[in-house]
């Protein structure tokens, strides 16, 4: 059987506290919108429920603005309901790394490399 991987870039909000002149999204990044809980887990349960029969590795690519503005109770939604998790998910978070609290650490497993 051939597994393939999926990958899922989530960007829960476009908030930002930093001003990258880069940055493509930069007139939105004081926008503190973001989704919502109930439609995180929804989107989680589709998942699961869609792949359930078709074994893939996925990749969860949390994304945004700066994601690590956001509490942390957004990062244990992706674990799902009983029955209802993700396959083997790989975790990674695009953040410039400046909100890195104790919080944060609890609920991503951060690989840190020194500057």
């Amino acid at each position: 059987m051939i597994v393939h991987n999926v990958e899922w870039v989530v960007k829960i909000s476009k908030l930002c506290n930093l001003r990258c002149t880069y940055c493509y999204e930069f007139p939105f990044l004081a926008d503190r919108t973001r989704m919502r809980l109930e439609d995180l887990r929804i989107m989680f349960r589709h998942i699961a429920e869609f792949y359930a029969a078709r074994p893939k590795r996925m990749d969860l690519v949390w994304h945004g603005g700066e994601p690590l503005l956001i509490e942390p109770t957004y990062y244990s939604v992706r674990r799902g309901d009983p029955g209802q998790e993700m396959a083997t998910c790989l975790v990674t978070c695009k953040s410039a790394g400046c909100q890195v609290t104790r919080p944060v650490r609890s609920f991503l497993p951060l690989e840190l490399a020194p500057c």
